[in-house]
């Protein structure tokens, strides 16, 4: 068994360290996948294109983009699913419910935007990371939707295309996710 260092100097230079190791060399982005075959491909992080992707997969969506995410802090995909939904793409989103105590969570921008947001039952840890955009491409791995899982955290995208039975699956499981969950509504400012 393998004991971590507890003191939070040693975690966090045990952290940096990984990312170091982990990211391009010159600390650049990558800006292709790890790996691809066929209409698969694999991106990884920290500063290996994983949220580029997701970024780029957003703005050429035409119909719809469906979300599920544990954690959801990232701008940058926020702001990509907003312009999407102001484009016309129907832009749906479900969170686990620990995001209401997230500082920064997306949540809020999105709903504003007149994005439909669904927050989980909190007897329900929904943990998914999931992008289902056009009914066509599925985006999943470890990758939470944060500042973290890009810029430090050891995470992996997959992106599948054109894999009808695997899209119907997540969409099946979407849609029982959202009639289970509840429609987040912003409380107004007096």
């Amino acid at each position: 068994m393998c004991d971590f260092p507890r003191s939070r100097v040693v975690r966090l230079l045990l952290c940096a360290s990984i990312s170091l190791l982990c990211s391009a060399p010159g600390g650049a982005a990558e800006t292709g996948p790890a790996a691809s075959e066929d209409d698969i491909a694999v991106f990884f992080s920290p500063r290996g294109g994983a949220a580029d992707a997701v970024i780029a997969l957003i703005n050429d969506a035409k119909r719809s983009v469906r979300v599920e995410s544990f954690m959801f802090t990232n701008h940058a995909v926020r702001d990509a699913l907003i312009a999407a939904h102001r484009r016309g793409v129907e832009v749906e989103v479900v969170l686990d419910h620990h995001n209401s105590r997230i500082k920064g969570s997306a949540r809020r921008a999105l709903r504003r935007a007149g994005i439909t947001v669904y927050v989980t039952p909190a007897e329900i840890r929904m943990h998914s990371k999931v992008l289902i955009i056009d009914d066509d491409v599925i985006v999943t791995g470890s990758f939470n939707l944060t500042w973290a899982a890009d810029r430090s955290n050891v995470e992996d995208v997959l992106i599948l295309r054109g894999r009808r039975k695997i899209t119907r699956a997540y969409l099946e499981r979407h849609r029982k996710l959202r009639a289970i969950s509840k429609k987040y509504a912003t409380k107004r400012r007096r």
